[in-house]
C-alpha cells in the first residue's frame, strides 16, 4: 500500500455483502429503528425460528414497551451497520405481544 500511495495509485476498496435480496442480517444487541423516523424501538434480544426459518425477533424495549416483545418478520425491512429497520404503524405497535418464552422461570 505504501508503494501504491507513492505512485498516486490507491486500490478502490468496496465492502459488499454477497446476499440474496430476500436475506437479512440480524445480530443480538442490534438497534431496531422505527422506519425512517429516527425513533428507536429497542434492541434485538433474540430470534424466534419456526422449523428453521426466521419467524420473529424478540425486542428489548426502549420507550415504547415495558417488557420484551415479539416483532414478526413481516414488519422487518432492511438492515445495515448495526441497525434493523421495522416498517410498522402505531396501531401495529399497540398490538405487539409481550414475549414470555415457555419453559423458563
Amino acid at each position: 500500500m505504501a508503494q501504491g500511495a507513492q505512485t498516486g495509485y490507491a486500490p478502490r476498496l468496496v465492502e459488499e455483502a454477497h446476499k440474496r435480496l430476500d436475506e437479512i442480517e440480524i445480530c443480538r444487541g442490534e438497534n431496531v429503528m422505527l422506519g425512517r423516523s429516527g425513533k428507536k424501538l429497542g434492541t434485538v434480544r433474540d430470534l424466534v425460528l419456526d422449523e428453521g426459518e426466521l419467524a420473529a425477533v424478540v425486542i428489548h424495549p426502549e420507550g415504547f414497551f415495558k417488557e420484551d416483545v415479539l416483532l414478526q418478520i413481516r414488519f422487518l425491512g432492511r438492515s445495515d451497520d448495526l441497525a434493523l429497520f421495522a416498517h410498522i404503524t402505531e396501531a401495529d405497535i399497540a398490538r405487539l405481544q409481550p414475549f414470555h418464552p415457555s419453559g423458563t422461570a
